[in-house]
């Protein structure tokens, strides 16, 4: 059984925070520099007449997946190290399973998305192109400052992709700790900039394996959204996107301090 620990959920926060703003640093940079190559890439194909060729489609998604495939490892490593330091230490061979299904689960259905959305964006610019009557030129340099290849998108990536690789790699993590009965609580934001409905779910305590319940706003009204952490991409996008709450994990006998 592990040791009872205390815990400060202010201080629990900060570290979280301090964590993935330097994890999504080094992401942001990566993703940005991988998007200025295949802009060009893209760009010059495109004068070439085989700027969608499956070749063009293969080098990028093979690059992006090794891109994010580094990154968990990296998020869940690091976090992990710091987990596990709070109680006792935990065998390599636990984390290196977790950082392989992690992996394995997510990478490729991420790469998917983002390639699609990129193609989709890329499709678009030459069109407009196309309807305007604009040269071939005209069209490739389109294709460089598309937004499909842009910094705010590289970022929009970076925070996202750290976020649930933290809040999921955590809870994976917790699971090995020989809790006796594990629980997870959610930790809004401490900031005028969180979303309302994520301040009222700030301070829900519920058993590891169960689900939050995020009353979210939309436009036909208020729906109740399955989340198995902050993060979570079943949340759908007005949840997860550029959100900094996180999910703390602890056993129900810990003390927890504000």
């Amino acid at each position: 059984m592990a040791d009872r620990i205390r815990i400060s959920r202010r201080k629990e926060y900060r570290e979280k925070l301090y964590l993935y703003l330097n994890l999504t640093k080094r992401l942001n940079a990566k993703l940005k520099k991988f998007f200025r190559k295949y802009a060009r890439k893209a760009s010059t194909r495109y004068k070439q007449g085989i700027f969608l060729e499956n070749i063009f489609i293969l080098e990028y998604t093979d690059e992006l997946y090794k891109i994010l495939a580094n990154h968990y490892r990296v998020v869940i490593e690091i976090n992990a190290e710091r987990l596990i330091s709070q109680r006792y230490k935990q065998t390599d061979q636990e984390i290196d399973t977790i950082i392989a299904e992690y992996i394995a689960i997510h990478t490729a259905t991420e790469v998917t998305y983002i390639t699609d959305t990129t193609l989709k964006k890329l499709k678009k610019t030459i069109e407009a192109g196309l309807a305007n009557g604009d040269s071939i030129e005209d069209i490739s340099r389109d294709i460089q400052k598309s937004n499909a290849f842009s910094t705010t998108r590289a970022t929009l990536i970076a925070r996202t992709e750290t976020h649930s690789a933290m809040n999921e790699g955590n809870m994976a993590i917790t699971k090995t700790l020989a809790l006796s009965n594990p629980v997870k609580e959610w930790n809004n934001a401490m900031d005028e900039r969180s979303r309302y409905w994520h301040k009222d779910m700030d301070g829900v305590v519920i058993p590891i394996d169960e689900d939050f319940v995020v009353l979210t706003p939309t436009k036909y009204g208020a729906v109740e959204r399955l989340m198995k952490y902050a993060g979570d991409n079943r949340g759908g996008a007005i949840n997860v996107c550029n959100c900094r709450c996180f999910s703390t994990y602890y056993d129900e006998s810990d003390e927890i301090i504000t």
